[in-house]
């Protein structure tokens, strides 16, 4: 799924097990960087619920062959002097 700068994805994490790990989990492009995003939904002393997110750097590009070759490769094909 490509990103418009500056926007995110994300999606419930049916994986979860422990309550360190994130409730939510996805993606962001940021200042031209992806970016992996996990968010958490907690409570406070006063029982008032509130979001906790976390930004890492993204191997995503990396791992699944990526979101930037894909794009790389559509730039290739549309600029592609060949007929077909």
């Amino acid at each position: 799924m490509e990103h418009k700068e500056n926007t995110g994805i994300l999606f419930k994490n049916n994986y979860k097990e422990k309550e360190s790990q994130p409730d939510y989990k996805g993606t962001a492009l940021i200042d031209g960087q992806y970016k992996d995003v996990a968010l958490w939904i907690n409570t406070s002393k006063n029982n008032v619920q509130y979001f906790k997110a976390q930004f890492q750097d993204s191997t995503k590009d990396v791992e699944q062959g990526g979101m930037k070759e894909d794009q790389r490769i559509k730039k290739a094909q549309k600029s592609s002097d060949l007929p077909f």
